[in-house]
């Protein structure tokens, strides 16, 4: 999780006693008490819980994965082309754990078994790509999925808004 999800989760188990007195966070079994009376049935929102996400909303980053076009061609995949928003991150390096270079542009490839004849599930990679679709290496960026055939999930898990 990254600072910001974990503020945000923070936020949302803020809650105050119906006392007015005490603040308190939910307990594990999702019930707000305050210290000085238990009672998980008298806890409210706090008033400005609101905008605290308001405001964690404008601090965190866009991260937009904005539809350029279908680029399904010869394969039978079906292909989509997105422009990312900060870029996708690249590759590390399984040898010397350097990052590659980040992505502007990645191609999103679904394909299922009755597409591709193999022997595995339902698959969505994403591929580093060019602005015209040309997928430029064919090694599978992280966040590729090997259990869906839904770009849009693919891309929202990966932390991006998906945008027409």
């Amino acid at each position: 999780m990254t600072d910001l999800e974990i503020i945000r989760a923070l936020v949302d188990t803020l809650r105050r006693c119906a006392c007015g007195a005490h603040a308190t966070h939910e307990n594990v079994f999702g019930h707000g008490e305050c210290d000085a009376h238990r009672d998980p049935d008298v806890s409210e929102p706090l008033p400005h819980a609101d905008a605290l996400r308001a405001a964690l909303a404008r601090l965190a980053p866009t991260r937009r994965a904005t539809f350029v076009r279908d680029v399904t061609g010869a394969t039978s995949a079906v292909q989509k082309l997105y422009r990312v928003e900060p870029p996708w991150p690249g590759r590390v390096c399984y040898c010397c754990d350097q990052r590659g270079p980040s992505h502007a542009h990645v191609v999103v490839s679904m394909a299922s078994p009755e597409l591709t004849g193999a022997r595995v599930g339902p698959q969505t990679y994403v591929f580093a790509a060019d602005g015209h679709g040309e997928i430029t290496s064919y090694m599978r960026l992280p966040g590729s999925q090997e259990v869906t055939m839904d770009c849009e999930k693919v891309l929202r898990d990966a932390g991006y808004e998906v945008v027409a």
